[in-house]
């Protein structure tokens, strides 16, 4: 199995092998995105799809590409916002879509010249949600998880709260939030980690088993199985080491 590491040197290397071969191009993919309710897609030109078995990983806001390491090692389709490409790029990783408005389409398409095949998911141009749309595409593309990097606020949780088709995780440089729609979390811990719980609710009740609550967060008490439910969802982040 390769490393991370290993990985990301890998694709820089075939890069420069692929530059330095035939201009011969194959055509960029391009789908249209139609209505988030219906989550029709037009597409054409060659279309491939990975089979969804790895979550994901959708780059909403770019990160320092060590976020990404580990979650880049068992090859996830890649999914980048056009706010965050030109950044991405330059970390020398196969990009397998890109999202855009749909003015921004010609532009995006000669920036991943080098990148083909790729597909282009694009949006009306009025339409300023990405991540929903996103989502959207994901859902159509039968993706059962997605990890998502981006600079979180209020609105990304409640955008994701709406796809429960997804097994969705939200990453910002500091917490793991994973989505929890039927109520339940049951996890091996050590003793002392720390988890951070954003409720549904502002009165929402959580039931705790191996931990405790602490100021804003829940404290594993021993090393074991820690739960907790509730009778609604809830969002549980586990901090980055």
């Amino acid at each position: 199995m390769l490393t991370a590491r290993a990985y990301l040197h890998a694709v820089v290397e075939s890069k420069k092998v692929i530059k330095n071969c035939s201009p011969m191009r194959l055509p960029v993919t391009t789908f249209t995105f139609q209505s988030i309710s219906d989550n029709k897609y037009t597409m054409s030109s060659h279309h491939f799809v990975k089979e969804g078995q790895e979550p994901a990983l959708f780059i909403l806001d770019a990160q320092h590409h060590t976020l990404l390491e580990p979650l880049l090692e068992w090859a996830p389709l890649v999914v980048v916002c056009n706010s965050a490409l030109n950044e991405v790029l330059m970390w020398g990783i196969k990009i397998d879509v890109v999202t855009c408005q749909a003015d921004d389409e010609v532009d995006v398409r000669q920036c991943i010249s080098d990148q083909e095949p790729v597909q282009v998911v694009t949006y009306p141009s009025n339409e300023k949600n990405s991540m929903r749309s996103t989502l959207a595409y994901l859902v159509n593309e039968n993706q059962r998880a997605v990890n998502v990097i981006a600079d979180l606020a209020d609105h990304h949780f409640q955008q994701a709260e709406s796809f429960t088709q997804l097994q969705i995780a939200l990453i910002d440089q500091e917490i793991k939030w994973t989505y929890y729609p039927d109520g339940k979390y049951s996890k091996w811990l050590p003793a002392n980690t720390s988890l951070h719980i954003r409720r549904s609710l502002s009165s929402q009740p959580i039931r705790l088993q191996n931990a405790a609550e602490a100021d804003r967060s829940v404290k594993v008490l021993d090393d074991g199985l820690t739960t907790i439910e509730s009778s609604a969802a809830f969002w549980a982040g586990e901090v980055l080491s």
